[in-house]
């Protein structure tokens, strides 16, 4: 059977980086550096409660904050695994989003699309159609 290459879950990454509400700016700010990512998802039981970038916590640093939870984007646009791919684009372009957080049912984490991940979508689709 043939996948079908026009919904989320056929192009998202679903090795994710993730912290804890209590964890540290420090430790987060390793783990970022460490897999050179510019976005650490925050969860709480598998659940996604926050997003924090790397500017956060250059921020929180700076005003001495010490846990993500304190710094962290709780207003997160996610998507569902069986949403259209090209609804996540126009999203990417309107809003100037690079990684953007896909769930499964309400709020259960599963994956991330990121720009990169919606350049290889579309360059095998536009193969696919030219082939």
């Amino acid at each position: 059977m043939k996948r079908d290459t026009t919904k989320v879950n056929c192009w998202m990454s679903k090795s994710l980086l993730t912290v804890e509400p209590s964890s540290s700016v420090e430790d987060a700010f390793d783990i970022m550096h460490q897999n050179n990512c510019r976005h650490l998802l925050i969860t709480d039981k598998g659940k996604l409660i926050g997003v924090v970038s790397n500017e956060d916590l250059y921020k929180a640093i700076q005003g001495k904050k010490t846990s993500v939870d304190s710094v962290m984007s709780t207003d997160i646009t996610t998507f569902k695994d069986e949403d259209p791919i090209i609804d996540v684009l126009r999203l990417f372009i309107s809003e100037k989003l690079s990684l953007v957080p896909i769930v499964h049912g309400e709020d259960t984490l599963v994956g991330v699309v990121s720009n990169h991940d919606l350049l290889v979508a579309f360059e095998t689709m536009l193969l696919e159609k030219t082939t």
